[in-house]
């Protein structure tokens, strides 16, 4: 019996929670050493496999690469290896996954026959909608204001600016053109091409409000203790099921005509697409996962964890407090 069958019955003896805590640990010891040893990988994940776009059950390390057809030398092999946490650190063969990220975008194009859910006006530019969502609305600490919650390349039409430039010249508008708030704040993780979040905040003027196309909304945060299940897009045209598949780490990405390193992502199979940016991941109860922000044609979509969106460090100036919606 070869190691990689000796290994693979040991994996599948362990439980679903064992095998998580050892991927998770072993991402973060091994990380810096398997990006040295496979230059071409993007980023290493934890989650399912997939095959012919299906989600598999069967947990596993990810490699995400540009295009599996490109050479990667050298080959990523079909198990890497690990130890167990007991006494003896049994040796195990952890089974890995190899996905493309392909031609993908920050869904920023405007469509202009789809002005539906929340979109953005310049002052300068008024005649121009940029099309997106909001994921929420939230109170920060010490604010008695409300604010929404969504992309930064949705709140303040561009993907130049490296931080709230302008305020006053991005105007929160409603479907039917009619201004509800303005541009308030930036994430702070701008720093050049690192850590970068697609996060903003913006003020609601009073006595404006959101109407939210959906009867679920936001009412809870899951801040990454449990995987997302039974999650759907909520978009302004329709919930748009979302299968979770994997947790990615310090993914880099094309935005614009930039690349930046996105701190982490959930990978969701979904159809979302131009436009519905800013959208809430959600569950039918109303516990909100992440915000997507980015996919590609096939259904490989990218999604900012609900924990970065209510990290105390994730603004400059303001702590989320809590959702008001």
């Amino acid at each position: 019996m070869s190691y990689n069958d000796r290994g693979s019955q040991s994996w599948t003896d362990l439980t679903e929670s064992e095998q998580l805590s050892m991927l998770t640990a072993y991402v973060i010891r091994n990380r810096a050493k398997l990006l040295r040893r496979y230059p071409n990988v993007l980023a290493l994940g934890v989650g399912y496999k997939t095959k012919g776009g299906e989600v598999r059950p069967s947990l596993c390390i990810g490699f995400l690469v540009e295009r599996k057809s490109q050479d990667v030398s050298p080959a990523i092999p079909a198990f890497v290896s690990g130890f167990t946490r007991q006494i003896r650190k049994r040796k195990i063969a952890i089974p890995t996954d190899i996905e493309e990220i392909g031609d993908g975008s920050q869904n920023y194009l405007p469509v202009s026959n789809l002005a539906t859910g929340v979109m953005v006006r310049s002052t300068e530019f008024p005649s121009k909608l940029i099309q997106g969502a909001i994921c929420c609305l939230v109170s920060l600490k010490n604010e008695n204001d409300v604010f929404a919650l969504s992309c930064y390349h949705v709140l303040s039409m561009s993907l130049l600016h490296t931080g709230a430039v302008g305020t006053d010249k991005k105007i929160l508008v409603d479907s039917q053109g009619k201004n509800i708030g303005r541009f308030h704040e930036g994430s702070q993780r701008f720093a050049g091409n690192v850590n970068y979040i697609d996060v903003a905040l913006a003020r609601i003027v009073p006595p404006m409000k959101v109407e939210w196309k959906h009867d679920i909304v936001p009412n809870s945060v899951n801040m990454g203790v449990s995987k997302p299940e039974n999650c759907a897009v909520y978009t302004g045209h329709g919930a748009l099921p979302a299968i979770f598949v994997k947790t990615w780490v310090r993914v880099k990405l094309q935005y614009g005509s930039s690349t930046v390193e996105v701190p982490a992502a959930y990978e969701f199979i979904s159809s979302a697409g131009p436009g519905d940016s800013g959208s809430p991941v959600m569950d039918i109860e109303g516990v909100l996962y992440g915000m997507h922000f980015w996919g590609r044609a096939g259904g490989f979509t990218l999604s900012v964890p609900a924990g970065y969106l209510f990290s105390a460090t994730t603004f400059k100036k303001s702590k989320i407090n809590a959702l008001v919606v």
